[in-house]
């Protein structure tokens, strides 16, 4: 299941070597489409259609930071408040976990987010479901950063509980769309890791032997620092 990056660059040289104006990527971007909602921090879950992008290059087009790693750990993050519940006898949680990226490749940082080996990502799911679908040492490739930290969720709007969780001293939370982190699964399929969109891969990495699937979606992004 786990590949070093060193083998991942080999697979996107290899794919520099043998392609053509018809490979893979190629293809993608010929496929690439506008969200059908621009990309907003996951306050609800249900804001943006989660199949919004049809290709991991048209994610990356919109996100200022790319990164292929692998899971280093999955740590309780912070919850927020999203009202106080007087309508249903009790306040609307939403709890997120942390999802701690060890980084291999670091194909984009347009903003330079990424200031050491490691990145934070918030996923509104619990820990052990999360760690059950992508052990530790699991590859992913994270797609997103234009939303960071918790500044988005007001203060005067929400309540956020324990916003320092799962994230070490001087780092930040990095948001991705809901698909923009995707994660390798003991079998090597590749689901994402935001529960409102976990299936919605995109089709034609899907429909790759599960072995191949990350090895394309690396191939695919590492074409992107290539031009």
């Amino acid at each position: 299941m786990r590949r070093t990056a060193v083998a991942l660059v080999a697979l996107g040289v290899l794919a520099a070597g043998c392609g053509s104006d018809d490979g893979p990527a190629k293809e993608a971007s010929a496929q690439e489409t506008t969200p059908t909602s621009a990309p907003t921090p996951p306050l609800s879950g249900g804001q943006i259609d989660p199949a919004g992008y049809e290709s991991p290059e048209s994610v990356a087009a919109e996100s200022p930071v790319v990164v292929i790693g692998a899971v280093e750990a999955w740590e309780k993050g912070p919850q927020v408040v999203l009202d106080d519940g007087s309508t249903r006898g009790g306040p609307e949680r939403l709890g997120f976990s942390v999802l701690v990226i060890a980084a291999d490749q670091v194909i984009k940082d347009d903003k330079g987010l990424v200031t050491g080996s490691r990145i934070y990502v918030p996923v509104a799911d619990e820990v052990a479901n999360l760690s059950a679908l992508a052990p530790v040492g699991s590859n992913v490739a994270f797609i997103g950063g234009a939303d960071t930290g918790l500044a988005m969720f007001d203060a005067d709007q929400y309540e956020v509980s324990d916003p320092e969780a799962g994230v070490e001293d001087g780092a930040t939370l990095l948001w991705a769309t809901p698909q923009g982190v995707t994660v390798e699964t003991e079998s090597g399929a590749l689901v994402h890791a935001d529960p409102s969109a976990r299936d919605a891969v995109w089709k034609d990495v899907a429909s790759l032997p599960d072995e191949e699937q990350f090895g394309m979606v690396a191939q695919r992004l590492m074409a992107l620092s290539r031009g």
